[in-house]
């Protein structure tokens, strides 16, 4: 029997209808060097998945602090929940950030504090949070961290690192939720229950953007592909559905 999903039917997203995520034309690189994001165009609505694929180095990464407003682009628009981000005073950008969960590749945590606080920040920095430390908990313990929520982050191993930085970017419930390479080192279990949190969301009406090097058995969406630094849709636009008996 598959484990209940940690996510209330009644805390269902309600963001802009119009389009969750959209670049137009973007254009983005690190201080002077060159564009490693070229003219990227993508819209993608509340409840959508996309999966952004492409070898290491191609641009992934860049496209999803394109999204979390990490970086600027160089040319092009970027809009997220309906608003131009550039356009946007440093408080309503900071209220935008806050409706965003985004778990990296290589996260970073407090590491002297126990995983229990690191997961639940995203709570304690935003008043308006509805969530609780049940929900942390209920998280962690789909995830199977129960054991280690009074560990210091710091003792935690690389696959526990991953799925805890997923369990933080998604337990304030964001409209937006960008995973980057969360199947890594998680363990054959563990990806399925990633594949359905990540479901879930979005079903809840959150947007969802995965970047992986290549399909993920499980995940319905949208497939595009980077290459020398141009985003295109693939041909393949929805992945194989989750296998109920896994």
């Amino acid at each position: 029997m598959q484990s209940p999903l940690p996510l209330l039917v009644d805390a269902a997203i309600a963001p802009d209808r119009l389009a969750a995520v959209r670049l137009e034309g973007a254009t983005a690189g690190y201080d002077a060097g060159p564009d490693i994001l070229i003219g990227a165009t993508m819209d993608l609505k509340p409840g959508a998945i996309a999966l952004i694929t492409g070898p290491s180095g191609a641009g992934k990464s860049t496209l999803l602090h394109l999204v979390r407003t990490a970086l600027a682009p160089r040319e092009g628009r970027v809009t997220l929940l309906g608003s131009d981000v550039a356009r946007l005073p440093d408080a309503s950008r900071a209220g935008i950030r806050r409706r965003i969960g985004y778990a990296a590749q290589e996260p970073l945590f407090l590491d002297d504090e126990t995983l229990f606080d690191n997961v639940a920040l995203p709570l304690n920095i935003d008043p308006t949070s509805r969530q609780t430390g049940q929900d942390v908990m209920d998280l962690l313990a789909f995830l199977g961290l129960t054991r280690d929520t009074s560990r210091p982050a710091g003792a935690l191993s690389a696959g526990q690192r991953k799925l805890a930085a997923l369990a933080r970017a998604l337990v304030a419930r964001p409209d937006i939720v960008l995973a980057d390479d969360p199947l890594a080192g998680v363990g054959a279990d563990a990806e399925t229950k990633v594949v359905r949190l990540l479901t879930e969301l979005s079903r809840l009406g959150a947007a969802v953007i995965v970047a992986a090097s290549g399909p993920i058995s499980g995940l319905n969406g949208d497939v595009w592909r980077i290459r020398d630094g141009r985003l295109e849709r693939a041909p393949e636009s929805v992945l194989k559905p989750l296998d109920p008996a896994r």
